[in-house]
């Protein structure tokens, strides 16, 4: 395996070697033959199962009407199992490309007019008479009709990508729809489509005006585009910004045959076919700044290239191509792995990575975390291969304090190691709190797609909480999140100064007084709400003493902070702090292990009367613990200890800090 560094003047800072590593390639497999020209290939997550398109035609590389997009689909990368196959009467499907958009997997490709025989050269080609296709399915087992796409016609469509509620592709065309020499001329424009449901299709911006070809696109979370563009010279980078009206284009140190551009573990990844000394080359490259420095050549020759790629872990990927190396156009998969040398490292760093490797390998494509994941299990093989599958899903919380523990662990892992996987891992799970707030500064239970009570703002489990003083070390640069930059901190100051203020306007008032928190609030009037059938809305303790605390951390709180936590402190420590028995003392000495449990609190309060209640399984709301069912009785926290130490001595340290 080989590793390309490019010379630089000594006044220039060198590449870091953590953004350029070494990639093993492993496991290399032709994965399908059956003697056509197979060709052209795609690779992609979606719904449980990856999925590998292309191209196969019995009259080889030449425009044709026999040819056909094969679909195979696998669970492990290596079994695969065709689960479609489509056609165009009179047309060549070439160039298959997938894209999960609105929860479907689309497969688009451009088809040449070809008419009844296979043409015999570019002189027999139109370009204007070119149009897309696609079929799609919504769980990868039943598939659509192929379907012309509207807006397309005279474009030949490539690569497709998608940024929030938007689809996009290539499209390459005529200038003008020229009525000219036919095949492929130089007067050629590519243009950015644009679709809001993947069928229909508009022109969205012009990125190259002239000898424009085959284009991958990748966005960023703010919509920048970046685009890998080949030309029949040098390929070209591109980027631009919304609204894409202008484009800065940079000649790369390459042809690039069948482009390829992803993202690997906060690295940028492009491949395709690279024209060597030993012949045509199927190549894989970081992107790092405007250069590439390739890490692999994969066994190819002869006609090849058109990679598919898939990160199964921020070091893992697999990757597709094809080649006709070996005398026929076959299929090939491999496997690629960022070689990561540990020999010089302590065993504290060696654990670390370990164990940053594992919540990676958990972290879902948006940043967030799901609940139920044992993070500190050492997984194999499978179990990667299954949490890459599952990558997708939309179960991510911060319910149990799910996701911004483990965006602090991914903290902790790169200032411990300094490896940049961790940094990303830790700047995805922090762009997801971000994204996840709530304009009014609140945050649901679960996001994307809250449904029931957990789309109301949730102190319950910490999760508010846990997110406003990860956002508000963020913003203050505080342990471990020293390495932030500035526009990150400013987004967290902002986020945290609306979480605030949400809070303040949670807090509930009765008889025109401020007392404390619910577990859940609405997420529009801030007024609290039940959650679980046991979890009437009602004032919170335990949940009360987490908000308080955060709004103590605070520096330079102003009068209105400061009188919400006096306001709550008082309550705390009045209405809802409850006498036990000496009796009644033996029993909770039992239950929390205290010596001395003269008094406690219940979880939650009734509002107005500040009297406990308890619930049940069957809705009701009880006012004695010991009229609710065994199963719940014993089987919730009804009563807790924690506003103890608050009251008695974080709020007296908060007072003297503050001059009260």
């Amino acid at each position: 395996m080989k590793l390309l560094m490019l010379a630089v003047p000594a006044a220039v800072a060198q590449i870091s070697l953590a953004d350029t590593p070494q990639v093993d390639v492993s496991d290399v497999r032709k994965v399908f033959d059956n003697g056509h020209h197979n060709a052209f290939t795609d690779l992609t997550v979606f719904k449980g199962a990856f999925y590998l398109a292309f191209r196969s035609c019995p009259d080889g590389h030449g425009v044709s009407p026999d040819a056909s997009v094969i679909i195979l689909a696998s669970k492990n990368t290596r079994d695969w199992k065709q689960v479609h196959a489509f056609s165009i009467p009179r047309r060549d499907t070439r160039d298959p490309h997938f894209l999960v958009f609105k929860d479907r997997l689309f497969v688009y490709t451009g088809t040449w007019y070809s008419g009844d025989a296979p043409a015999t050269g570019n002189n027999d080609l139109e370009l204007n008479l070119h149009l897309g296709h696609a079929v799609w399915s919504d769980d990868g087992r039943g598939w659509s009709e192929p379907a012309l796409l509207e807006g397309t016609f005279g474009h030949y469509v490539w690569r497709a990508a998608a940024h929030g509620e938007k689809a996009f592709l290539c499209g390459r065309r005529k200038i003008g729809f020229d009525v000219g020499p036919k095949g492929e001329p130089r007067e050629i424009e590519s243009l950015m489509l644009q679709s809001d449901d993947g069928l229909i299709w508009r022109k969205r911006a012009t990125f190259q005006e002239i000898a424009g070809d085959e284009t991958a696109f990748l966005f960023d979370r703010e919509g920048r585009i970046l685009g890998i563009g080949r030309r029949r010279g040098m390929a070209q980078l591109l980027r631009s910004e919304p609204p894409y009206t202008e484009w800065e284009r940079r000649d790369l140190d390459r042809h690039i045959g069948g482009p390829l551009l992803a993202k690997w573990g906060g690295r940028t990844v492009v491949g395709g076919r690279h024209s060597t000394g030993k012949g045509p080359k199927t190549s894989m490259c970081w992107l790092v700044g405007n250069d590439l420095h390739e890490f692999a050549e994969l066994p190819s020759g002869g006609d090849n290239s058109y990679p598919g790629f898939v990160a199964i872990t921020p070091t893992e990927a697999v990757m597709s191509w094809y080649s006709s190396h070996e005398g026929k156009s076959s299929i090939y998969m491999a496997n690629l792995e960022i070689r990561t040398d540990s020999s010089g490292l302590g065993s504290e760093r060696k654990r670390a990575i370990r164990l940053g490797d594992n919540l990676l390998s958990h972290q879902r494509s948006n940043g967030g975390f799901a609940v139920g994941k044992d993070f500190a299990a050492v997984i194999g093989p499978s179990e990667r291969i299954r949490n890459c599958l599952e990558r997708h899903r939309k179960d991510t919380t911060l319910d149990n304090g799910a996701t911004h523990t483990q965006i602090r662990d991914l903290a902790r892992f790169y200032s411990d190691t300094g490896m940049p996987r961790f940094r990303h891992g830790c700047e995805s799970g922090i762009e997801f709190l971000l994204d996840a707030q709530y304009e009014n500064g609140g945050w649901p239970q679960r996001f994307p797609d809250p449904r029931g009570y957990s789309r109301h703002i949730t102190f319950n489990d910490g999760a508010m909480v846990g997110a406003l003083s990860l956002l508000h070390d963020v913003a203050n640069r505080s342990e471990p999140f020293v390495w932030t930059d500035e526009k990150l901190r400013r987004r967290a100051a902002e986020a945290v100064g609306r979480g605030v203020a949400c809070i303040l306007k949670c807090q509930i008032v009765v008889d025109g007084k401020l007392t404390a928190w619910g577990q859940q609030h609405d997420h529009v009037t801030h007024e609290p709400r039940p959650a679980r059938v046991f979890e009437p809305a009602s004032l919170c303790s335990h949940e009360s003493v987490g908000v308080i605390e955060f709004l103590m951390s605070l520096d330079s709180p102003g009068p209105e902070v400061i009188g919400s936590i006096e306001a709550s402190v008082a309550w705390l420590g009045g209405p809802a702090k409850l006498r036990v028995s000496q009796q009644d003392a033996r029993v909770m000495r039992r239950i929390f292990g205290d010596a001395e449990v003269s008094s406690l609190w219940s979880r939650l309060y009734e509002i107005g009367t500040n009297l406990p209640v308890f619930g049940d399984r069957d809705g009701k709301v009880h006012y004695d613990l010991a009229e609710v069912s065994e199963e719940r009785r014993l089987g919730y926290s009804w009563y807790v200890l924690t506003p103890r130490a608050l009251i008695e001595t974080a709020y007296p340290a908060w007072r003297s800090k503050i001059g009260r």
